[in-house]
């Protein structure tokens, strides 16, 4: 057998001799010869068939490594026998028989190499129908050479145990009276596999099984462990237990375990009637064929259930009280949650809820301030449970009210230790839990639980507007107008009160910390009060809530009944609200924070704006339902200034938006408004799988508080009807309650000139790799031709074959004039990533002609720089994005410049006025202005004084997509006469491309 230059190469051994009748065989391969430059991965198989089932306690391995240019052989080799053929690599997933050891290091040069490696235990009972594999991996730097006389030893041969007696249901054991404690079974002889064993209902696959029978004298509850308290005989570690009925052709479960409390020995429970015979079948879970060394022994024991002693605070309504006037002095004593239980008691609305083993203390503050519970070792040195919980509610039992939780420490312990920090009120019920994570049994020692209140802050003063009597008039500000912001107001102090009127959109989720504000309007309109960023900078609560409210009381608004108008919460942000008001009416509104923990260290701070709400932009574009899912979006066409409007309350409007085409590269922005905050609108695009776009859809960009639009780029423009468009997504919340608009804006882009002289035909390779500053830009980008049309496979995310994110394309240019476009990943187009990308499983757009950044947001200013490299050498070019969301376009002319080509077509400025009328205007080369004055009334067709003969004669060359009627081409689309496809047609191919 033979094999050269084999990095990964199995080798099938044959011709092997047949196993002695003695103490210990020797198998000798066939000599072969292998080159060896680098790591070599080499399997031989053994033919495990003729190696008969026994316990080999010792093993050895020697090679000959013959004449070769030797310069090393490392002591990196190790070996393995193993019932697993080692096909890629030296992963062994199966039984292991063998330790892996390694060779002595080893040099020569042209010289044999004996690599001896020394006896080593073998694991017990090798079962012998399985095939046994050699395994073995070295290194050998800068070696070749010859592999002869591979010998494998195994020795200390001992035949498996004799099967146990009561192998099988007919021999099976009976028991006479209990409590039974069975004596160890060597189960190593067992049956592998019976056929006649029924099936176990807690898991699929049993070995090695011993049987039992009992027939009970008293119907009741009864316990087989397999334990170590239990039965202490019992070595193998992860056993089964199964009861069954027999009728005298099949068995009947009765009851089944396989892992417990005390971990993978089964304890299982079953009520047992008298006089019913019971058969009792124990075995080791798993599929493995042989045991484990050191594991040969099933015990168990057999007695009468004896219900656990639950912890005394084990339920709610045995809550231990702790004293009112506890404030950081209590350290609760040590209760056992070993047979605690969790029944009947509330689920974590917040945190997790994997939690067991509760127990429960009852606390009614004297003293309104900040507590702080904790589990953190240094607090409690009596709890050992090593993963704690905590929470607290209010109410009463059966009835409770999450109001704080912890899982992991946050501030204090930083462990799977619990801290948790909260505003508790005088004279409020408060009821505190505590638990183990996870639920399985606590491990050993990790079974006592213990909380201390370590902290007490006596809540600042309460703000003078706390409740509706201190309310603040804000007609009365001075110098108020409208739009008015309020004085930044401390709320660390303000608390609630039962007779504050509910806040009817924050469901059924905790506020706290509310002030109060009244206003009177002196105009009948819409208003709207923000607490966001951009109309309230001062507010540093995240999670505001707002409610507005008329009272019945005129004379006395706040011994009235409130009538709430208007709510809002904007989910988990800063609330806004769009509210109508009556002249001459008193309004109150109360300003609250989402959730009644403590504040978080840099949340003190209301601020608020008050304004007149602007009308909404004119809607050229309702939506239509359905329109729920791509499939069946509204297709929309906008120009700029124009909106789309609709309603998305909890549920998703998809429209497919299409822009005109347009002269070089146009950004494209749909900025969202609403009255009322939470809407959120997205580009929708696909994802691909190595570099094949897929149909599932992803999402490309989507808009933030602080970026209330999305934003995209047009340019090109093909032969697809659905080039320029895009799938846009408005997606609204339970509290988006008012119509949303989104407004096209648009904004001419100029390409980045590179400088320098034209680039040389031929390779050129454009890099950001090291040239975005200290930190390396995630930059992706793409290559776009003198139309400005995408150029497949030209892309690059990640260069390819390094581990840098920044991008690296090489390309072979001929003479033209070419666009690059570059963004924080993920720049997206609707093509896939060549091979040659690194990185080709970034999200990309549905239509041509479009292209956006998606994914990762960003702060600009961004570097975005590259290098250029062609022929003459590399150029440095300086790129950077300004504002979120950008893409930035460069401008590489390869070859000779033809400037001069620009200057037949552009014969007018951006509004169609002829050039020599009109000098002194803008003019950005060849746009819809020179379209215009070509084709106009006074232009070279003169179409407007041949009426409707224009139509269908020489000015009607193209159809409304701008493809070309016959002889050039065949129209594609519908045909309206002379328009702007025809304009497009005879622009794109009769005059040369403005370069």
């Amino acid at each position: 057998m033979f094999m050269t230059s084999a990095r990964k190469t199995l080798l099938a051994m044959t011709a092997l001799c047949g196993l002695a009748a003695s103490a210990s065989a020797q198998y000798t391969a066939p000599n072969f010869n292998v080159n060896i430059s680098t790591t070599e991965w080499n399997s031989v198989t053994l033919n495990g068939a003729s190696i008969p089932a026994a316990t080999y306690t010792t093993s050895r391995v020697r090679f000959n490594f013959t004449p070769g240019n030797i310069n090393s052989a490392d002591s990196d080799a190790v070996w393995a026998l193993t019932d697993t053929q080692v096909v890629d690599g030296f992963t062994l997933n199966g039984t292991v028989y063998a330790n892996r050891g390694s060779a002595p290091n080893s040099t020569g040069n042209a010289a044999a190499i004996l690599l001896d490696w020394p006896a080593a235990n073998l694991d017990t009972n090798y079962p012998g129908a399985a095939p046994l594999w050699f395994a073995y991996r070295h290194t050998f730097p800068g070696s070749t050479g010859s592999w002869a006389n591979i010998q494998v030893t195994l020795g200390g041969a001992t035949p498996p145990p004799a099967p146990p007696t009561n192998d099988t249901a007919a021999n099976a054991v009976n028991i006479t009276s209990i409590p039974y404690t069975s004596p160890p079974i060597d189960v190593g002889g067992a049956s592998n596999d019976p056929a006649g064993d029924p099936p176990f209902a807690c898991v699929t696959n049993v070995r090695r099984t011993i049987w039992y029978t009992y027939t009970p004298t008293t119907t009741g509850q009864y316990t087989i462990s397999t334990c170590s308290a239990d039965a202490p005989g019992t070595t193998v570690g992860d056993t089964v237990a199964g009861v069954y009925t027999f009728n005298g052709s099949t068995y009947t479960a009765v009851g089944c375990n396989n892992d417990s409390s005390c971990g993978a020995r089964a304890n299982l429970t079953a009520t047992l009637n008298a006089g019913t015979q019971y058969f009792i079948v124990l075995g080791r879970a798993g599929t493995d064929a042989s045991l484990p060394l050191g594991e040969s022994a099933i015990s168990f024991n057999l007695a009468p259930f004896t219900a656990p002693v639950g912890a005394a605070n084990d339920d709610c309504s045995n809550a231990i009280v702790i004293p009112a006037s506890t404030t950081n002095t209590y350290l609760s004593a040590v209760v056992d949650i070993t047979n605690a239980t969790r029944v009947n008691e509330p689920v974590m609305a917040t945190c997790t809820d994997t939690i067991s083993r509760t127990v429960w203390w009852k606390f009614t503050p004297a003293q309104t301030g900040d507590y702080t519970l904790s589990t953190c070792a240094a607090d409690v040195p009596g709890c050992t449970v090593g993963d704690t919980y905590l929470a607290v509610f209010s109410g009463a039992c059966g009835s409770l009210s999450q109001v704080a939780c912890n899982d992991d420490g946050d501030f204090r312990c930083l462990t799977l230790r619990t801290d948790l920090k909260l505003r508790m009120n005088a004279g409020t019920d408060y009821y505190i839990m505590g638990a183990k994570y996870g639920t399985g049994a606590p491990a050993t020692g990790e079974s006592n639980f213990q909380f201390a209140f370590v902290d007490f802050v006596a809540p600042p003063t309460a703000p003078s507007n706390d409740n509706c009597a201190g309310a603040i008039n804000v007609n009365t500000q001075p110098g108020f107008a409208l739009p008015f912001t309020s004085a930044p107001l401390n709320m660390a102090g303000a608390g609630t009160t039962a007779s504050e009127p509910a806040f009817t959109c924050n469901g059924t989720t905790g506020v706290g910390y509310t002030v109060w504000y009244s206003y009177q309007p002196s105009a009948t309109d819409n208003y709207i009060i923000s607490t966001t960023s951009n109309e309230a900078s001062a507010t540093n609560v995240a999670d505001t809530i707002i409610g507005v409210y008329t009272s019945s009381n005129p004379s006395n608004p706040c011994a009235g009944t409130f009538t709430s108008v208007a709510c809002n919460d904007n989910g988990t942000g800063r609330a806004r609200v769009t509210v109508p008001m009556t002249a001459g009416t008193r309004y109150f509104f109360m300003i609250g924070r989402k959730g009644t923990g403590a504040l978080g260290t840099t949340e003190n701070t209301y601020q608020f704006q008050l304004l007149v709400a602007p009308p909404p932009p004119t809607c050229n574009s309702p939506e239509a339902e359905p329109n729920d899912t791509k499939a069946t979006a509204n297709a929309v066409t906008l120009a700029a200034g124009q909106s789309i409007c609709g309603s998305a309350v909890a549920e998703s409007d998809y429209f497919k938006v299409k822009t005109a085409t347009a002269a070089g590269i146009t950004r494209y922005r749909l900025n969202l408004t609403s009255s009322t905050i939470g809407h959120v609108v997205s580009i929708r695009g696909l994802t691909q799988t190595a570099g094949a776009p897929t149909t599932t859809e992803a999402e490309m960009r989507a808009s933030t508080t602080t970026e209330q639009f999305i934003q995209w780029y047009g340019l090109g423009s093909t032969n697809n009807p659905d080039d320029r468009s895009i799938y846009v997504r408005v997606l609204g919340n339970s509290s988006s309650v008012d119509p949303y608009f989104l407004t096209l804006a648009t904004s001419n882009i100029t390409p980045v000139d590179i400088g320098g002289s034209p680039l040389t035909p031929g390779s050129i390779t454009i890099t950001s790799v090291g040239q975005t500053g200290g930190t390396q830009t995630d930059t992706d980008l793409w290559i776009y031709d003198s139309n400005f049309n995408a150029i497949a496979d030209w892309g690059n995310d990640d260069t390819f074959g390094s581990t840098s994110l920044g991008s690296t394309l090489t390309r072979t240019f001929t003479a033209g004039t070419y666009y690059l476009a570059i963004s924080r990943y993920n720049l997206a187009n609707n093509l896939g990533s060549p091979t040659d990308d690194d990185f080709r499983t970034g999200n990309v757009l549905d239509f041509p002609s479009v292209v956006c950044q998606s994914t990762v947001s960003f702060t600009p200013p961004l570097n975005l720089g590259v290098q250029i490299t062609d022929s003459a050498g590399p150029r440095t070019v300086a790129l950077n994005a300004t504002e979120a969301n950008e893409v930035v376009f460069a401008k590489l002319v390869v070859g000779s410049p033809a400037v001069a080509r620009c200057n037949p077509a552009d014969i007018a400025d951006d509004q169609g006025n002829p050039l020599p009328g009109a000098p002194n205007v803008p003019n950005n080369g060849v746009t819809e202005g020179d379209y215009n004055a070509f084709f106009s009334a006074g232009g070279f067709f003169a179409q407007a004084a041949m009426g409707p003969a224009a139509v269908g004669m020489f000015c009607d060359i193209a159809d409304d997509q701008g493809t070309s009627n016959p002889p050039f081409g065949n129209p594609i689309g519908s045909n309206g006469g002379v328009n702007e496809g025809d304009y497009n047609c005879f622009f794109n191919n009769l005059f040369l491309p403005c370069v």
